[in-house]
C-alpha cells in the first residue's frame, strides 16, 4: 500500500504505518459521488479505485460537469475506493446511443450499440475477422462429417470444407450433422471457424481497446458472439437479439468493419433536477421495488460513508458552439483569381456549465431545495454523512444564513469552492466537498476513525472562491462551516464539524463513529438469530460488543482513562424479563462515552521576577 506516501526522486522511502481497524468494523471511507460525466453507465454506481480507473469508465474532463474534477480531487487527498453513478436525463436514452451496423454474408446486417449514450459512441471502430483455428482430417457423406479423436467441435461451430461453410446443427457418436449436405464426399481437409472481435472507441487522450478471441458464429455455439459481448464488453452490446447465424461474406474469411448506422449525442440540456432524485420522496418505496435514478440509487449501496454531489448545482444556459465570424475581405484592386469567401470557423467550448448561483434568491431557493432532498436520503439510511458545498460568493454572513437552514447530524459544509488547473483550459472551480471527502477517507485509513478528518491541505487546489479573513473564518467555524483557510503553502481545512445543533453530534469523527457502531453490531449480531434464547446467548452478546468497543478504545475513541469509564455493555436478565424472551427477543444496552477532537489550544504565558518565562498549555473544550 502507497497511500499518502508521497515520492519524489526515485529511491527507498519508508511505508507510512497504517492504523488496522479493530475486528468486525464496517469501514466507512468509501465516498459516493453523483455528477455529470461524458460516458459511462447511466443511474449505476461504478467502483472505481484510481483516478485511471474512473477515466476507463467515465472519461475526462471532455464534459461539462464537475464530477471528474471532484474525483480526481478525492484520490489525490489519498481516497483509495469510491462508487461514481453517472447522472442522466431520466427517458429517451436509447435515443441518444451511438450505433454501428455489421453486415455478414446472405447481406444480413445486425447492430452493436455503444455501451452507454453520449457523442463518445460515435467514434466506436468494431473490426470482425475471421480465423481457421483448427484444421484436421474428416470423412464427408452428404451432410454428416466424422470428425477424428481430440478434435473440439462444440454444437454451433463453423466448419470450412474446400470452399464450403457448413454449421453444426447436431453432434452424434460419430461426428457431426451439418446443416446442408455436401456435394464433395470422401476425407476431406476441415476448419473450425471462429471469429475474433476487435473494438476501440476512438479517445486519444485514453485509448480504451477490447479483443474477443475464439467467438462463435451461431446462437447454438456455447461462446456466440452476441452473448459474450452483451455479458462483458464495456464499450459495447448487441443493439438487439441477434438470431441468425452469422456467416462470413464468402469462404476467402476476409474482415468485416463496421460503419454507423445511428449517432449519439450529448443531452446536456435535458439534464436537470429530475436526473438527480427520484420524482418522489425519499421514503416513498420502502419495499424497494421501484427503479430509481441518482441520489436514490446510490443512497442504497451498502458500502458508501460519505456522499458528495459535485453537480448539485447544474443548470443549463442554452448556449451552443462558439462562432468566430469570418474575417473581413481585404479589396485588392487587380485582377487575379478571387480567393474563396472566408467563412466562420465553429468549435466546441472547453469551459464548463455555469452554475446556480447563490446571490440569485431563485437559485439559492433551488439550491436549498435539492440540498434538502439530498439530505432526507442520508437521514432514510442512516449510514453516510453528505457533505454540502456552501454557495460561492457569498459574505460571511449569507453563507451563516444558507447554514441556518440545516440542522443534522448526518450533514457538513464547506467552503469555499477552490480552483484546480486543467491543461488547456482556465482554472476551474470544484466544490469543496470533494476535497474534504479524500481528507475524511484519507484520515481514517491512515490514522482510525477517532482523529478528526480535518488540518489537511487540499491538494491541487491553487485558487479559493473566496478569500476569508480571520473574522469571518471566526464566525463561520462557530456556525459549523468547515473552511478551506489560505496558508502560504496551500488551502487548509481548518475543522471537521456537522450541522448538528446537538453539542453531542457536533464533531464529524463522532458522527461516523456512533455510525460504525451501530453498523457493526447489527452486521456482528446477525449470525446470532435464531439461536436459543438462553443466558449463555445473552453472554456472548455481551463478549462480541464488548470485543467491538475494546478494539476501538485501543485505537483512542474513547475519552476515558478505563473501560469502565469509556464504555459499559448490559445484556442480563434485568433487560431480558421473561416477557421479552418470549417475544424472540434479546436486548443489550451499549453506552460509550466519544473521545471528541480537540479544536482549541490556550497558552498562557507568564514571567516571575527572574525573568523566567513559563508556558502552560491548556484545552479551551471544543
Amino acid at each position: 500500500m502507497t497511500s499518502g506516501l508521497r515520492l519524489g526522486a526515485p529511491g527507498v522511502y519508508t511505508s507510512p504505518s497504517r492504523v488496522e481497524p479493530a475486528a468486525g468494523l464496517v469501514r466507512l471511507d468509501v465516498a459516493g459521488f453523483v455528477g455529470v460525466a461524458p460516458r459511462g453507465p447511466g443511474h449505476r454506481p461504478v467502483a472505481v479505485t484510481s483516478w485511471s480507473d474512473y477515466q476507463r469508465w467515465f472519461g475526462g474532463f471532455e464534459g461539462r460537469g464537475r464530477l471528474p474534477y471532484a474525483v480526481q480531487a478525492f484520490f489525490a487527498q489519498g481516497g483509495v475506493r469510491a462508487q461514481v453513478l453517472r447522472a442522466v436525463p431520466p427517458t429517451g436514452g436509447d435515443g441518444a446511443t451511438a450505433r454501428h451496423r455489421l453486415v455478414f454474408g446472405a447481406g444480413l446486417a445486425v447492430e452493436l450499440a455503444a455501451a452507454n449514450e453520449g457523442s463518445w459512441g460515435n467514434d466506436l471502430s468494431v473490426t470482425v475477422r475471421f480465423d481457421a483455428v483448427q484444421r484436421f482430417h474428416g470423412t464427408v457423406r452428404a451432410d454428416r462429417v466424422t470428425l477424428p479423436a481430440g478434435a473440439s467441435v462444440p454444437l454451433g461451430s463453423l466448419l470450412l470444407v474446400g470452399d464450403a461453410l457448413r454449421w453444426v446443427v447436431a453432434l452424434t457418436d460419430a461426428g457431426a450433422v451439418l446443416d446442408r449436405p455436401l456435394t464433395i464426399t470422401g476425407e476431406r481437409d476441415l476448419a473450425v471457424v471462429t471469429a475474433t472481435v476487435r473494438i476501440s472507441d476512438g479517445d486519444l487522450g485514453f485509448a480504451r481497446q477490447e479483443t474477443w478471441p475464439g467467438l462463435g458464429l451461431h446462437p447454438l455455439h456455447p461462446r456466440f458472439a452476441a452473448n459474450q459481448l452483451r455479458e462483458g464488453s464495456a464499450l459495447v452490446t448487441p443493439a438487439a437479439p441477434w438470431t441468425d447465424p452469422l456467416a462470413p461474406l464468402d469462404s476467402t474469411l476476409l474482415p468485416i468493419d463496421s460503419t454507423r448506422s445511428h449517432e449519439g449525442v450529448d443531452r446536456w440540456a435535458e439534464i436537470d433536477r429530475r436526473s438527480f432524485f427520484d420524482a418522489e420522496p425519499a421514503d416513498a418505496d420502502p419495499l424497494d421495488e421501484a427503479d430509481h435514478l441518482g441520489v436514490d440509487v446510490l443512497g442504497r449501496n451498502g458500502e458508501i460513508g460519505l456522499l458528495c454531489v459535485p453537480d448539485l448545482y447544474w443548470t443549463w444556459d442554452g448556449r451552443g458552439p462558439v462562432v468566430d465570424p469570418p474575417p473581413a475581405r481585404t479589396g485588392g484592386g487587380c485582377f487575379r483569381p478571387c480567393a474563396p469567401d472566408p467563412v466562420a470557423v465553429q468549435y466546441r467550448r472547453r469551459e464548463l456549465e455555469p452554475v446556480l448561483d447563490g446571490r440569485d434568491p431563485a437559485d439559492l431557493a433551488e439550491i436549498v431545495a435539492r440540498q434538502h432532498r439530498l439530505l432526507a436520503v442520508a437521514e432514510l439510511r442512516r449510514r453516510f454523512v453528505v457533505l454540502l458545498d456552501a454557495p460561492a460568493g457569498l459574505p460571511a454572513g449569507e453563507v451563516v444564513a444558507w447554514r441556518s437552514r440545516f440542522d443534522s447530524s448526518y450533514a457538513a459544509a464547506y467552503f469555499p469552492w477552490l480552483g484546480v488547473p486543467v491543461p488547456e483550459q482556465p482554472l476551474v472551480l470544484v466544490p469543496p466537498s470533494a476535497f474534504a471527502a479524500g481528507v475524511i477517507a484519507a484520515r481514517e485509513i491512515r490514522l482510525g476513525l477517532p482523529w478528526g478528518p480535518a488540518n489537511e491541505l487540499a491538494a491541487g487546489a491553487v485558487l479559493a472562491s473566496d478569500l476569508v479573513s480571520d473574522a469571518e473564518h471566526d464566525r463561520l467555524h462557530l456556525s459549523s462551516v468547515n473552511v478551506f483557510r489560505a496558508e502560504r503553502d496551500g488551502f487548509r481545512l481548518s475543522a471537521a464539524r456537522t450541522l448538528s445543533s446537538n453539542p453531542d453530534y457536533r464533531q464529524l469523527s463522532v458522527r461516523r463513529l456512533m455510525t460504525v457502531l451501530a453498523l457493526s453490531i447489527d452486521q456482528q449480531a446477525q449470525r446470532l438469530v435464531f439461536e436459543p434464547g438462553t443466558p449463555g446467548l445473552r453472554d456472548r452478546v455481551r463478549q462480541l460488543l464488548v470485543q467491538l468497543l475494546r478494539g476501538l478504545n485501543r485505537q483512542g475513541a474513547f475519552a476515558g482513562d478505563t473501560e469502565e469509564q469509556s464504555f459499559f455493555v448490559h445484556c442480563d436478565e434485568g433487560l431480558n424479563p421473561p416477557s421479552s424472551q418470549a417475544l424472540g427477543r434479546v436486548v443489550a444496552e451499549v453506552g460509550v462515552a466519544p473521545a471528541a477532537p480537540l479544536e482549541y489550544l490556550v497558552l498562557r504565558v507568564a514571567q516571575d521576577a527572574d525573568g523566567v518565562s513559563q508556558v502552560e498549555v491548556g484545552n479551551a473544550g471544543s
